[in-house]
């Protein structure tokens, strides 16, 4: 399942499983340059499981300063056309990616997920990620406080594909008016804005309840005002979908 429903869009691939893994007890990998197509990766690891967890098929249980991550995947011409991002949900604690032997980007804490785009390293057909994963940086001793053994990747990795123009963060709060609500919406768009409009749909099954559209913009704030709608109660646990959608003219771009 996505590990992140509010998110999910068609055009992903969940990059968990068989990995290849090597150790780097010398924390000297990356001088030896191990983000090298020929570097030998002499281990099999399963992700999302930490290094030590017996079901990443490792079960390492000491201390380990450095650990390494391969994996093959294709990239399609039609993905190529948008932007390719990579999403790690948490790594301990520090990660840093090379894409065909060029680093791509980091990252530094692990408990939050982290994004990197991927387009301008890739290639048509075969492409190799490499991710080293080391275990000491500042944030190690402010948050590992009882976590001191744990290495690696430890939560999903995904692959995504994302329009040219997208919806990259929302949120949604409702306020009571009266004996009726208000929704609140704040949007962030990033990309071309030109003839871009977003609409916000809110749904009762198959029922509309209300509907907006605004002009794109990077920032975008807006409500659905005087909403006839039932409260939630652990009784009558009543729950509505809302949809965001990016159009340009009679296109949809994304939902």
């Amino acid at each position: 399942e996505h590990p992140n429903p509010n998110f999910k869009r068609e055009n992903y691939e969940i990059l968990n499983g068989e990995w290849e893994f090597e150790f780097d007890f010398g924390n000297s990998g990356v001088n030896r340059e191990m983000f090298k197509n020929d570097s030998v990766f002499s281990k099999k690891i399963t992700v999302p499981f930490c290094v030590e967890s017996e079901l990443s098929g490792i079960g390492y249980k000491d201390f380990i300063p450095a650990v390494w991550y391969r994996k093959k995947i294709n990239i399609t011409k039609e993905q190529l056309e948008n932007r390719v991002f990579i999403i790690f949900g948490a790594v301990d604690f520090h990660a840093k990616l090379y894409v065909n032997e060029v680093e791509a980007g980091e990252h530094f804490g692990g408990y939050t997920s982290f994004r990197i785009e991927l387009t301008k390293y890739l290639k048509e057909g075969e492409n190799e990620i490499v991710a080293v994963v080391f275990k000491w940086c500042s944030g190690s001793y402010l948050e590992a406080q009882d976590m001191f053994r744990e290495c690696g990747i430890f939560r999903d990795v995904l692959l995504y594909s994302y329009e040219k123009t997208y919806i990259n963060d929302f949120q949604a709060i409702a306020k009571k008016n009266g004996k009726k609500y208000n929704l609140d919406i704040e949007a962030e768009i990033k990309g071309g804005l030109k003839d871009i409009k977003l609409t916000a749909t809110l749904c009762d099954g198959e029922s509309v309840v209300a509907s907006e559209t605004v002009d794109g913009a990077k920032k975008l704030s807006f409500a659905l005002k005087n909403l006839k709608v039932e409260e939630w109660s652990a009784e009558i646990p009543r729950l509505y979908e809302l949809y965001l959608t990016l159009s340009k003219g009679d296109d949809e771009v994304m939902t």
